[in-house]
């Protein structure tokens, strides 16, 4: 599989630096979708940048996190961080009180994640106040929320039935070094929260990496860790990484064969097994440091895959699986943020990244096109349940358990886009 950039590459000039990471969704319910990028003010464009119309509420400064987009009859709902410490929406309620769903006392980098559990739609998301919160669609708290952890939480939570009771827990680490597990009535989980040692930029992923039956939260910083339900760190973690990692690793299926591979990108983009082991190949040197968190590609009719990084040197790569790099994108300023790719309109795929030159790049990849029929796309802060009949280790990070109680509103999962070739 290949992922070459094909044809011109079109360029959008913005206001701001590019921070966030792109979020992809259909935020006007025309069938196709558009990128949100957040700085200044939260702005939509098509696949191929053409600027468009996003009624949306302006913050005291500029937004700070990705956006959470949650689809529905006509517009979406929207949700984003913002370094005013409030936390804004699209939404009925939100407008009642100039856009404004939470105010909390300091920034918001951590990106809102949206879920539903028992029929009611829940926020969560972590602020510089030191504190966790999870709000309902009105924006007032669940009992026992915000929880007060003592350390700035910048990382965005992960959803997901980590104790395996049938319930959701909220999942995320501060810059206290702290990995906290809450339950929705906001108390820990026993032996919670875990020591991991350093601050924390790093959101986790939540998968069973080891086929044990379980969830493992899978977060970095100097290390690579896979904590237990139990708080222990699972046989063959943490592993030491080459430098100090703000992005957060994605739990795929890298070789085919059923079995997880994480992909984290720090100084170098590294790729172990389940027990921690190196897959042959990695770690890539890329030729720069990557703060922005890898995504993954394949094809729905083949077990290829590759990986698309992005680093400080402004340029994006794909990654095979076996370690093999190629250049798709060169931007004229560091990257930080995660790039996207997106359906065009006419339906092949087009790779979408952001640059700290203030400017949003596009670029058709060539032999793909989108297939939505199953892990339709990933975002940071999109949760998805995953199809039925796949593998335990591949539920999306940051997504429920398939329980009835609790069900995911918002699109996408977290590093993963499907494609078939043209």
């Amino acid at each position: 599989m290949t992922l070459t950039g094909e044809g011109p590459v079109t360029i959008a000039k913005l206001r701001h630096r590019v921070s966030a990471s792109i979020q992809v969704a259909d935020i006007d319910g025309d069938g196709a979708d558009e990128v949100l990028v957040a700085g200044r003010s939260l702005q939509a464009f098509s696949a191929g940048l053409k600027r468009k119309r996003l009624r949306f509420p302006r913050g005291r400064r500029p937004f700070a996190s990705t956006p959470a987009a949650v689809p529905g009859f006509g517009s979406a709902a929207v949700f984003v961080g913002c370094d005013d410490g409030r936390l804004y929406a699209n939404t009925v309620e939100a407008a009642a009180r100039g856009g404004v769903l939470v105010e909390t006392g300091l920034d918001i980098y951590s990106s809102p994640v949206v879920f539903e559990h028992n029929g009611e739609r829940l926020i969560t998301f972590g602020s510089d106040d030191e504190r966790i919160y999870c709000v309902r669609q009105d924006g007032t708290s669940l009992e026992g929320f915000p929880v007060s952890c003592g350390a700035f939480v910048s990382a965005t939570p992960a959803v997901g039935d980590f104790d395996g009771d049938g319930a959701p827990e909220i999942v995320v680490g501060d810059w206290y070094g702290e990995l906290h597990a809450l339950r929705l009535d906001g108390k820990e989980l026993p032996k919670f929260p875990f020591r991991l040692g350093q601050p924390t930029w790093s959101s986790v992923a939540l998968a069973d990496i080891n086929g044990d039956g379980g969830l493992e939260a899978v977060v970095a910083d100097r290390y690579l860790h896979a904590v237990s339900s139990n708080a222990e760190e699972v046989a063959g973690f943490p592993q030491l990484l080459g430098s100090y990692t703000v992005g957060s690793p994605i739990v795929v299926d890298g070789r085919g064969d059923g079995k997880a591979t994480i992909v984290v990108a720090s100084d170098k983009l590294y790729a172990v097994n389940g027990n921690g082991r190196p897959i042959a190949g990695f770690p890539v040197d890329l030729g720069a440091y990557q703060w922005a968190s890898p995504l993954a590609v394949s094809k729905a009719l083949s077990s290829e895959l590759m990986f698309v990084a992005a680093g400080w040197d402004g340029k994006v790569w794909a990654i095979s699986a076996g370690g093999k790099r190629e250049e798709l994108l060169a931007t004229g300023g560091p990257i930080f943020s995660t790039p996207a790719v997106v359906a065009t309109d006419k339906g092949a795929c087009s790779l979408v990244a952001g640059s700290w030159d203030g400017r949003l790049y596009s670029r058709p990849l060539d032999g793909a096109k989108i297939d939505g029929r199953s892990w339709p796309r990933f975002s940071l802060t999109s949760v998805s349940l995953a199809p039925s009949d796949a593998p335990a280790w591949g539920r999306p990070s940051r997504a429920p358990t398939s329980s009835e109680s609790t069900r995911a509103v918002t699109t996408g999962c977290v590093g993963l886009v499907t494609c078939t070739p043209r």
